[in-house]
């Protein structure tokens, strides 16, 4: 073969090794954009399916809500021996969506909002400190750290939520787990509440709390309500409660306590498939109606 001849020769296998390598190239090029486009579909699918299922969720603890309010209208919860107010959990299922949801007083428990200027905030840690030892109260320390309004801002609540009151607290010490059944161990929000104008419901509070709520008033004020309440009929009033308390500390007992409060805190588990999520409600429900939702928020335990 002549010496051009193998050049051609050369060349043209050059020519065809480069063509091979730019279409290798090209292949896995495409093969790399097409797993890119996968995954970015596959992620896409994902996040319009939790999108969906948020929408879902969100209208399921809605529902909730107002099932809540028609269940207490039909079928008055149970007082137990401390006064306090538990309705029976509800169940219902809404598309997709399985809906449990326990029902409990929130009108009965310990109102923070009761103490809400910077002159209180002694009398609330120590308020706190005796209710956690009363009822045995899942272990944290009691650390005020109250919302401080600019001078420019809307005045807001120095305290609205448990991490305000409580230092390094999980869920897990604050709120009941859903799929604990026990009645006997409480959790802080079972007797705490942030919630209306700081009064608590007389008739409802536990004794535990009544006595942390008039602490620093005197033991012999919530001792003398609380013999009151357990002789007094369903239709007393409040002054009767009050008969036996102290004309000098009638008034201040008197700006911490209600009679027939109806706000109830709402534990909810929704639960589309694999997908499970538990909400915290406090709202006003009465006459079968939905009144005021104080508090909607989701719990990530």
């Amino acid at each position: 073969m002549s010496n051009g001849a193998q050049r051609e020769s050369q060349g043209i296998r050059r020519r065809s090794g480069v063509a091979l390598v730019m279409t290798l190239l090209l292949v896995v090029l495409a093969a790399a954009v097409s797993a890119r486009l996968v995954a970015t579909a596959g992620i896409e699918a994902v996040r319009t399916h939790r999108s969906v299922n948020t929408l879902q969720h969100g209208l399921a603890v809605d529902s909730a809500i107002r099932v809540a309010a028609v269940h207490l209208d039909r079928r008055s919860p149970e007082r137990g021996p401390d006064g306090l107010l538990e309705a029976d959990p509800v169940t219902f299922t809404l598309g997709e969506c399985v809906v449990w949801c326990r029902i409990a007083d929130d009108g009965g428990k310990f109102n923070v909002a009761a103490f809400a200027t910077p002159e209180q905030d002694r009398t609330l840690a120590s308020n706190l400190r005796r209710l956690q030892r009363s009822l045995s109260l899942p272990a944290a320390r009691v650390d005020l750290r109250p919302s401080e309004a600019g001078p420019d801002e809307p005045a807001v609540p120095r305290y609205v939520w448990f991490d305000q009151v409580l230092a390094d607290r999980s869920p897990d010490g604050v709120f009941r787990d859903p799929a604990d059944a026990s009645e006997d161990t409480l959790a802080w929000s079972d007797v705490v509440t942030f919630f209306g104008d700081g009064r608590v419901d007389v008739r409802r509070a536990r004794p535990e709390v009544l006595r942390a709520v008039l602490a620093d008033v005197g033991p012999q004020a919530a001792d003398a309500i609380l013999a009151a309440r357990h002789h007094a009929t369903e239709s007393a009033t409040l002054a009767e409660l009050l008969q036996k308390v102290g004309p000098e500390d009638r008034e201040r007992v008197q700006s911490r306590i209600a009679l027939d409060l109806q706000r109830y805190a709402l534990t909810i588990e929704t639960r589309i498939g694999s997908d499970c999520r538990r909400w915290y409600v406090v709202a006003t429900l009465a006459h079968g109606r939905v009144q005021h939702v104080n508090y909607r928020g989701q719990i990530v335990w």
